[in-house]
């Protein structure tokens, strides 16, 4: 029973979701509470919902809200929770490493910044989508894309071609 397209939207939006939460918050369980709390709201204004330009990009509006109103309680939690797990993470598989040292990474910027990576990068949402999800502009989105991947950049000592600092492109490769 689908009504009015709402267990598709549903279907569609929550890998998303929930996993671009769990990247915000690093608990999934919190993560999946929040999706939840996030998609019943959604349910509750599904008229109003469906009919905005992004409903997607409301639904993880939501999300990110509750998320960040969760965790100003538990920031001092949180950090020494990180420490622990960043001294006692013990990596076997190579591609893990990977993946733990970009969580780690990500959670090393600031929430907004963390937010537009996931949003940006994750969930794949456009500048726009984004804007909506984050209740900003535009322009913000990218300043804070470009703040974050130059702060993860500098965190990973990755270093970028002076012509891709500048702004300059060779696409004739």
């Amino acid at each position: 029973m689908d009504e009015n397209g709402f267990d598709s939207f549903c279907h569609d939006v929550s890998p998303g979701l929930v996993g671009s939460l769990r990247l915000q918050c690093g608990d999934q369980g919190r993560a999946e509470d929040a999706a939840q709390e996030a998609l019943t709201r959604a349910w509750t204004n599904w008229p109003a919902v469906r009919s905005m330009e992004s409903p997607r990009g409301w639904v993880f509006r939501v999300g990110f809200n509750l998320i960040i109103g969760a965790s100003r309680g538990q920031a001092a939690e949180e950090r020494a929770i990180a420490k622990v797990h960043r001294r006692h993470d013990i990596v076997v598989d190579e591609l893990e490493a990977d993946r733990a040292t970009l969580e780690r990474v990500l959670q090393d910027l600031a929430p907004r910044q963390r937010q537009v990576i996931t949003l940006r990068f994750y969930a794949d949402m456009s500048v726009n989508e984004t804007a909506m999800a984050m209740s900003c502009a535009p322009g913000t989105v990218k300043a804070l894309t470009n703040q974050a991947l130059t702060r993860m950049r500098q965190r990973l000592d990755i270093e970028v071609p002076t012509k891709a600092r500048t702004g300059d492109r060779d696409d004739s490769a």
